[in-house]
């Protein structure tokens, strides 16, 4: 059971010490760094409680050779799960890398202190649709969830940390997917000592489901607004923001932020599509 750690933190001081820590860096590493920093001289001990899995999910974001393992493994099971499914599969995948904003909001809101606060830094969706009806499609996610635990435990030595069947028992909203989170269970090579072990999670849907978790009353967005609702006021000053390939700009009246560095909004990671 999760948590809510917000009430006992001072959110005020706590987004003051990291949008000043962001208006002087010039990376988003820079930046998590200064912010760390930051937070151990302020001696407060709320705050020191969350540096350890800050720390950690700094360098996840930040490692190449995390990044490549988990490139290089979605690369081959996209190859061999387009293999085994039916032609009149159209699988459509997509992948991105948590936002630095929501992932404060996430320690914040749920420390669990050197376990698993983050397990979805990086996240995979997998989209099955066809013309041969719903129901077979749930089958084909059945199929592809049963493919990618053997894949990932077989070939790439990873354990099923958490699966979670939405399909099956769906939300009190309607929200449908399977979630499937997974922990690397080999030597992670950064001479460093990671409070958890390296994660990512995997969601599998029909597009049926997915058009309705997105736009329809299962949105998933309304539901993180309200379960992040008590951590709003940890925000970035988007204005203040001087880090290469993040700007504000105005545009017919209207501010839009263009986040090419994943601060405020997931960074795209991978798109691909099987549709023959």
């Amino acid at each position: 059971m999760n948590i809510d750690n917000s009430q006992q933190l001072d959110l005020e001081c706590f987004n003051r010490l990291l949008n000043d820590s962001f208006a002087k860096a010039n990376s988003v590493p820079d930046g998590l760094n200064k912010f760390i920093e930051s937070l151990s001289a302020s001696g407060n001990n709320e705050f020191l409680k969350l540096i350890p899995e800050i720390k950690r999910y700094l360098i996840l974001l930040t490692s190449q050779n995390l990044f490549e393992m988990i490139r290089s493994s979605i690369s081959d099971l996209w190859h061999e799960l387009c293999a085994i499914l039916p032609n009149s599969v159209r699988v459509k995948f997509i992948s991105r890398r948590k936002s630095v904003e929501s992932a404060l909001r996430k320690i914040v809101l749920n420390p669990s202190l050197g376990k698993d606060t983050i397990n979805d830094i990086f996240a995979f969706r997998i989209i099955i649709d066809s013309t041969d009806g719903e129901e077979k499609n749930i089958e084909y996610c059945e199929i592809t969830k049963n493919f990618c635990s053997q894949y990932f435990k077989n070939k790439r030595k990873c354990k099923l940390f958490l699966l979670k069947d939405y399909i099956t028992n769906p939300k009190k909203n309607g929200y449908k997917s399977i979630h499937l989170i997974f922990n690397f269970d080999t030597a992670f090579s950064e001479n460093v000592k990671l409070v958890a072990p390296p994660s990512f999670e995997i969601q599998i849907r029909t597009m049926n489901m997915d058009i309705e978790n997105e736009y329809g009353s299962a949105q998933h967005a309304a539901f993180k607004d309200t379960q992040y609702k008590s951590v709003s006021k940890i925000k970035f000053d988007v204005e203040k923001i001087n880090i290469p390939h993040f700007r504000v700009i105005q545009r017919n009246g209207e501010k839009i932020i263009v986040d090419n560095i994943g601060l405020v909004k997931a960074l795209h990671v991978e798109e691909r599509h099987k549709t023959f």
